[in-house]
């Protein structure tokens, strides 16, 4: 039996049915196509794709985190690595340790060519904890 692909998401937790809320407020049914993402309209797209790097990076809650993420990675494989750093780097503070760790996780998951970059952005940071988390993932 082959798995959904919804299967194992948090989706019963009160986040689950914020995240189908909010999934549902931009297209109705959009939480279970979200293969349809990339064809939305662009004002819809980018509202998204922001709620969703909001979940994934900026939230503290590590379920809305895991919807985040487990959202991000059920898009499209090509479409998200050709377009997340658009949409992820000019709307996450990459000059917080925070927000930064979280979208190296993500991208992580994605392609090793946007963790590398990531990570030398990190180290012209001033910030020193930004520094640091940037040479932790270098040395991986």
């Amino acid at each position: 039996m082959t798995e959904q692909p919804h299967e194992n998401w948090p989706l019963s937790h009160s986040y689950g049915t914020s995240y189908k809320r909010w999934m549902n407020a931009f297209q109705e049914g959009l939480w279970e196509h979200l293969e349809a993402v990339p064809t939305l309209e662009p004002q819809t797209r980018d509202a998204v794709m922001g709620y969703l790097l909001e979940l994934a990076c900026q939230c503290q809650n590590i379920t809305n985190i895991s919807l985040g993420r487990m959202a991000l990675l059920a898009l499209p494989r090509d479409w998200l690595v050709q377009h997340i750093k658009r949409y992820a780097e000019p709307l996450l503070e990459l000059e917080d340790e925070w927000e930064y760790r979280r979208l190296l996780e993500v991208y992580q998951q994605l392609d090793d060519d946007l963790v590398h970059r990531l990570a030398l952005r990190g180290l012209t940071s001033p910030d020193g904890d930004i520094q640091e988390t940037a040479h932790e993932w270098l040395e991986e």
